[in-house]
């Protein structure tokens, strides 16, 4: 938390609001955490899934004559 939001948190709000906001503040950043775990989870399924289709072999159509 950035200082002049620690110092007013500390200094302006009182006793109740301020524990109600530090209490928040720790839910989210809890929340957050989970958060990023999914997208970078969900990021390596979508580089493996770019690895396996880069390494399939190319398939080659000929037009044949008729």
């Amino acid at each position: 938390m950035m200082r002049s939001k620690r110092w007013l948190i500390d200094r302006v709000l009182p006793v109740w609001a301020r524990e109600e906001l530090l209490r928040q503040i720790r839910e989210l950043e809890k929340e957050n955490e989970r958060l990023r775990n999914v997208v970078a989870l969900k990021q390596e399924y979508i580089d493996g899934l770019k690895w396996g289709v880069r390494a399939q072999r190319k398939a080659v159509v000929e037009e044949g004559k008729r």
